[in-house]
Protein backbone atom coordinates (compact mmCIF):
# COMPACT_ATOMS: atom_id res chain seq x y z
CA UNK A 1 0.00 0.00 0.00
CA UNK A 2 1.49 3.51 -0.84
CA UNK A 3 2.04 6.21 1.76
CA UNK A 4 -0.54 8.80 2.31
CA UNK A 5 -0.76 11.77 4.00
CA UNK A 6 -3.98 13.07 6.61
CA UNK A 7 -2.79 17.14 6.68
CA UNK A 8 -6.80 18.21 6.62
CA UNK A 9 -8.50 18.34 9.50
CA UNK A 10 -11.57 19.85 11.29
CA UNK A 11 -11.54 22.61 13.97
CA UNK A 12 -14.71 23.69 15.33
CA UNK A 13 -14.72 26.11 18.32
CA UNK A 14 -18.20 27.07 19.95
CA UNK A 15 -18.68 28.90 23.23
CA UNK A 16 -21.03 29.93 25.35
CA UNK A 17 -21.04 34.20 25.29
CA UNK A 18 -23.14 35.93 27.91
CA UNK A 19 -23.54 39.49 28.14
CA UNK A 20 -21.60 41.49 25.76
CA UNK A 21 -20.70 44.48 28.84
CA UNK A 22 -16.84 43.99 27.66
CA UNK A 23 -15.77 42.33 24.47
CA UNK A 24 -16.76 39.24 24.07
CA UNK A 25 -14.55 35.99 24.07
CA UNK A 26 -12.69 35.28 20.89
CA UNK A 27 -11.31 31.30 20.21
CA UNK A 28 -8.32 30.94 18.47
CA UNK A 29 -7.26 27.66 17.20
CA UNK A 30 -4.03 26.61 15.80
CA UNK A 31 -3.28 22.88 14.74
CA UNK A 32 -0.04 21.18 14.53
CA UNK A 33 0.31 17.19 13.20
CA UNK A 34 3.21 14.72 14.52
CA UNK A 35 3.85 11.45 12.80
CA UNK A 36 5.48 8.39 14.37
CA UNK A 37 6.50 5.10 12.53
CA UNK A 38 5.01 2.13 14.28
CA UNK A 39 3.07 4.11 16.95
CA UNK A 40 5.98 3.04 18.71
CA UNK A 41 8.37 5.70 18.56
CA UNK A 42 8.88 9.18 19.81
CA UNK A 43 10.56 10.10 17.04
CA UNK A 44 8.18 11.93 14.54
CA UNK A 45 8.95 12.38 10.38
CA UNK A 46 8.44 13.94 7.70
CA UNK A 47 8.02 11.69 5.44
CA UNK A 48 4.34 10.36 4.14
CA UNK A 49 2.27 7.66 6.65
CA UNK A 50 2.07 3.97 6.01
CA UNK A 51 -0.25 1.59 7.87
CA UNK A 52 0.90 1.12 11.45
CA UNK A 53 1.79 4.79 11.82
CA UNK A 54 0.21 7.01 14.40
CA UNK A 55 -1.10 10.69 13.46
CA UNK A 56 -0.84 13.09 17.02
CA UNK A 57 -2.98 16.10 16.18
CA UNK A 58 -2.17 19.04 18.87
CA UNK A 59 -4.34 22.21 18.69
CA UNK A 60 -3.45 25.25 20.79
CA UNK A 61 -6.67 26.53 22.27
CA UNK A 62 -6.10 30.40 23.07
CA UNK A 63 -9.04 32.74 24.38
CA UNK A 64 -7.87 36.39 23.08
CA UNK A 65 -10.54 38.01 23.76
CA UNK A 66 -11.92 40.43 26.86
CA UNK A 67 -14.16 38.00 27.84
CA UNK A 68 -13.37 34.47 30.07
CA UNK A 69 -15.05 31.85 27.63
CA UNK A 70 -17.14 28.86 29.22
CA UNK A 71 -18.20 25.62 27.29
CA UNK A 72 -15.65 25.71 24.93
CA UNK A 73 -16.31 22.91 22.75
CA UNK A 74 -13.27 21.72 20.64
CA UNK A 75 -13.58 19.03 17.76
CA UNK A 76 -11.30 17.42 15.21
CA UNK A 77 -11.49 15.13 12.56
CA UNK A 78 -10.46 11.64 12.69
CA UNK A 79 -9.64 11.00 8.93
CA UNK A 80 -10.72 7.86 6.99
CA UNK A 81 -8.74 5.06 7.20
CA UNK A 82 -7.40 5.95 10.36
CA UNK A 83 -8.44 4.44 13.82
CA UNK A 84 -8.65 6.60 17.47
CA UNK A 85 -5.74 5.86 19.22
CA UNK A 86 -5.70 8.22 21.98
CA UNK A 87 -9.13 10.87 23.08
CA UNK A 88 -8.32 14.07 23.82
CA UNK A 89 -5.64 14.96 27.16
CA UNK A 90 -4.63 18.33 28.40
CA UNK A 91 -0.85 18.27 26.90
CA UNK A 92 0.26 20.51 30.23
CA UNK A 93 -1.12 18.43 32.89
CA UNK A 94 -1.81 15.07 30.94
CA UNK A 95 -5.19 15.37 31.85
CA UNK A 96 -7.54 12.65 29.95
CA UNK A 97 -10.62 14.75 28.87
CA UNK A 98 -13.85 13.58 28.72
CA UNK A 99 -14.36 12.96 24.74
CA UNK A 100 -17.02 11.94 22.35
CA UNK A 101 -16.92 10.28 19.04
CA UNK A 102 -19.80 11.14 16.84
CA UNK A 103 -20.42 9.62 13.08
CA UNK A 104 -21.66 11.67 10.76
CA UNK A 105 -24.12 10.65 8.27
CA UNK A 106 -21.92 11.18 5.21
CA UNK A 107 -19.34 8.62 7.43
CA UNK A 108 -17.22 11.32 8.59
CA UNK A 109 -15.91 10.67 12.30
CA UNK A 110 -15.58 13.79 14.07
CA UNK A 111 -13.75 13.74 17.97
CA UNK A 112 -14.89 16.11 21.02
CA UNK A 113 -13.88 17.64 23.91
CA UNK A 114 -15.74 20.57 26.05
CA UNK A 115 -13.13 22.88 27.96
CA UNK A 116 -15.08 24.01 30.94
CA UNK A 117 -13.95 27.37 30.91
CA UNK A 118 -11.07 29.17 29.62
CA UNK A 119 -9.87 32.56 30.86
CA UNK A 120 -9.43 35.73 28.98
CA UNK A 121 -5.61 37.28 28.06
CA UNK A 122 -3.21 36.22 30.75
CA UNK A 123 -3.00 32.44 31.27
CA UNK A 124 -5.80 31.71 28.39
CA UNK A 125 -4.03 28.88 26.48
CA UNK A 126 -4.87 24.83 26.84
CA UNK A 127 -2.84 22.58 24.35
CA UNK A 128 -5.03 19.27 23.68
CA UNK A 129 -3.84 16.24 21.77
CA UNK A 130 -5.24 12.90 20.39
CA UNK A 131 -3.82 10.57 18.28
CA UNK A 132 -5.00 8.13 15.32
CA UNK A 133 -3.79 5.38 13.60
CA UNK A 134 -3.22 4.63 10.52
CA UNK A 135 -4.85 1.61 8.55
Amino acid sequence: MKGFSYSKLLLLSSLNAGSQAQPPAEIKLALTQLTGQQCESATFSERKTLPGDCITYRIKVENVGGKDARNVEVSGLIPKHTILRSNFRDVATQEKLNTVVEQKADGTRVIKTTLGSLPSKGNSTVILEYSVMVL
